[in-house]
């Protein structure tokens, strides 16, 4: 889709193939193919990558070079993306600390927005009311790391008991209450909608990925619930490669057998809570496609404001699919369903016993035409919690001590390069200028799955390793642009955009124009790649 004018004439435009698009999102089935994209010059990809991504750049220390950027990406005009970021600094023991982190939404914002925004809140208001506690405590790496995994896990639980406490504070105590009474307490759209909008929170789920630096940039923490991904890409000392990549994270979903496993231990003699490889037997439609024809079944009643959207990220905690209705749907539908998530923040029906569904959710407005395809998994739902909010944390030294310098050795570019990502350095005509030593920092990566999704085909290291080259060929011609490392946020680079995270974005689509102008201009009425969150902080 072309932002801000008319798609060219279909004389002016070539063809592409689902082959041609990288990641799984389409494929055959989304006929008829060859479909139409227009072909856009360097300048214009630019242009509109810049306009549908977002770049931002945040400056943590402009001598140090410490920067972060970031992009929230997806095409398609009908689709509203359901990713989120947060770059900022938190306060502890009065010292500055980066928090950083990407977040994948379920059905709609109203969960991902809520962690966006108060997650880095209550990280730091956890560490500073610990800290104080205990104010002669050793910051070691074991004692933070569990304070940050301590911190995530109180933001979840109050989710769920922001609501119980309205009732009493307890599943016991809920039972107390007539469905009237429940009704008239958590319907309150009359009064502000205050104790609704608590409710609403319940059903719904995101993932999260949230990194945390310390103030000497020594330690870094990563805190990992769902299928993002965070990478280390460090300059190889040895010489052996250019870089060394360093995945801190593992997915948590239905394809990682160990935590198949590790559920099945936590709950002995429950032969269906993994069923078919899904929790309770559940599945999680999180890209679907289709509302309509799920509103059809009578499965779930969506709110107002999230029917807003055309095309809808669907989550288990509104529509549970029962396996014979999953047969019967049709191939395009059956692979908008994917295996569920088994860490998340909220995902309140695997989280606690099946009365707070009943009589909390099911009571909540608008309801549901059906409530069968729910009982499907409550059934089976004996010893919850079935999906953790417990972080997966890793820890890496990023230098032995405040003290040390910045470990990346010095380097010399020669300008003239093939490399895709530095292809466009100059304007036709204008000298090459010469090239100069930089030093070669240490990039960290966030990004949603939608970003591994893109890099499926060529593989994430290689991806990686080639824009991380770029990124120092363009430094050393002294390009930085949009806040960059030095930079002001005036200067734009002539070649398209200093954003780091923009940059990687650009080369994961494509190694040319022709094949970034196939993402960003397919004729296609539905999204045609997954939702695409990306930050990268230089540390």
């Amino acid at each position: 889709m072309i932002v801000g004018r008319a798609v060219a004439p279909a004389t002016a435009a070539s063809w592409a193939y689902s082959e041609d698009i990288p990641g799984s999102r389409c494929g055959p089935e989304d006929g008829p193919w060859p479909r139409q994209y227009q072909v856009l010059s360097e300048k214009d990809v630019w242009r509109e990558l810049k306009e549908l991504a977002k770049p931002h750049s945040v400056v943590f220390d402009q001598e140090k070079g410490y920067r972060a950027d970031s992009i929230n990406f997806q095409p398609s005009p009908t689709t509203r993306t359901q990713d989120r970021y947060v770059v900022t600094e938190i306060s502890i023991r009065g010292q500055k600390w980066n928090l950083t982190g990407v977040f994948d939404g379920h059905l709609g914002d109203v969960t991902v927005e809520h962690v966006a925004y108060h997650l880095p809140i209550i990280v730091q208001e956890f560490l500073q009311a610990a800290l104080e506690q205990e104010p002669e405590k050793e910051l070691t790496p074991e004692y933070v790391g569990d304070l940050f995994s301590q911190s995530i896990l109180a933001f979840d639980d109050a989710i769920a008991h922001d609501v119980l406490d309205l009732f009493g504070g307890s599943i016991e105590e809920l039972e107390k209450h007539s469905d009237t009474d429940i009704k008239r307490i958590i319907n309150d759209q009359h009064l502000g909608g205050a104790n609704w909008r608590k409710a609403r929170l319940c059903m719904y789920g995101t993932t999260a990925l949230v990194a945390l630096i310390d103030p000497d940039h020594v330690n870094l923490w990563v805190a990992n619930l769902g299928d993002c991904q965070a990478v280390l890409i460090t300059p190889d000392d040895e010489g052996v490669k250019d870089w060394q990549i360093d995945f801190l994270t593992n997915a948590h979903n239905g394809d990682n057998d160990t935590e198949l496993e590790r559920i099945r231990a936590e709950h002995p003699g429950e032969d269906e809570c993994i069923l078919n490889r899904r929790v309770l037997g559940a599945l999680a439609p999180t890209r679907c496609e289709y509302p309509a024809l799920l509103l059809s079944l009578g499965f779930f009643r969506l709110p107002p404001d999230d029917l807003a959207s055309s095309r809808l990220n669907m989550h288990v905690l509104m529509c549970i699919v029962p396996i014979g209705s999953f047969i019967e749907l049709s191939t395009r539908a059956r692979e908008s369903l994917l295996v569920s998530i088994l860490f998340g923040l909220g995902d309140i029906p695997f989280k606690q016993p099946p009365a707070f569904t009943r009589r909390v959710l099911y009571n909540l407005f608008p309801g549901f035409h059906n409530t069968s395809p729910w009982e499907e998994f409550l059934k089976r739902n004996k010893t919850p919690p079935y999906i953790t909010a417990k972080p997966e944390i890793a820890h890496r030294k990023l230098r032995r001590a405040p003290s040390d310098p910045p470990p990346p050795p010095q380097l010399t570019f020669t300008p003239a390069s093939t490399d895709s990502l530095a292809k466009y350095s100059y304007r036709p005509g204008e000298i090459e200028p010469e090239g100069h030593t930089v030093h070669r920092p240490t990039f960290l990566v966030l990004c949603s799955d939608g970003f591994t999704d893109l890099c499926s085909s060529e593989g994430p290291t290689r991806i990686f390793e080639s824009w991380a080259r770029g990124m120092m060929e363009l430094w050393s011609l002294g390009e930085v642009g949009e806040g960059g490392k030095g930079g002001s946020g005036v200067k734009e680079d002539v070649r398209g955009s200093g954003n780091m995270a923009l940059r990687l974005l650009r080369r994961s689509v494509g190694d040319d124009r022709f094949s970034v102008s196939k993402v960003l201009t397919l004729d296609m009425d539905e999204a045609w790649i997954d939702d695409t969150a990306v930050v990268v902080v230089t540390v």
